[in-house]
């Protein structure tokens, strides 16, 4: 009975390094077989036109948000008043780039003004037929809908409530993408 234990002491460095082989041999087949993943950043434009007025000040709204990328993480974003918010409709394999103009009424007040759909990013297995049957079911009143529900709901929510938003500064962004 205590031969088995010898074993593994004696060899416990032997063992170690099989367990690690046999580990990272298999991550490189796992990289090595890769299944019809797709991601697909396509612009896309259709007007919107809403607006709503919140009761925050500028800066408290915008600190409700995330920034998407550290360059769009700006004082700048209390002077501009461009920017793209990041959002997913009921379905997760889907996100929609709204551009929305951030613009102050007074001291306790903005408002978000939903200008349009200016993209989408398709992140899932690549079914060009499902991903155009995603896209062509929204029209201009779910897309309103669905920026109230996971934009303004979830700025106006308490934070233990709230999910991140997401946004880029979109001049800020423009710049870094040349």
């Amino acid at each position: 009975m205590k031969i088995i234990p010898k074993f593994i002491a004696k060899n416990s460095l032997l063992i170690f390094g099989i367990l690690a082989l046999f580990v990272v041999s298999y991550f490189l087949f796992l990289c090595s077989h890769p299944t019809d993943y797709a991601h697909i950043d396509v612009n896309y434009k259709k007007k919107i036109g809403n607006q709503y007025e919140l009761n925050l000040e500028k800066g408290n709204l915008i600190n409700r948000l995330s920034p998407a990328h550290p360059f769009s993480d700006t004082l700048r974003n209390l002077n501009d008043s461009l920017f793209v918010l990041y959002f997913h409709p009921s379905n997760d394999s889907i996100e929609l780039k709204a551009l929305v103009r951030i613009l102050v009424n007074d001291k306790n007040s903005t408002t978000i003004k939903f200008d349009s759909i200016i993209g989408y990013v398709y992140r899932g297995n690549f079914d060009s037929e499902e991903i155009a049957k995603i896209i062509n079911n929204f029209d201009s009143l779910d897309y309103a809908e669905q920026f109230y529900k996971n934009i303004v709901r979830q700025i106006i929510m308490d934070s233990a409530e709230r999910i991140q938003v997401f946004y880029d500064n979109k001049l800020v962004l423009e710049k870094f993408m040349k």
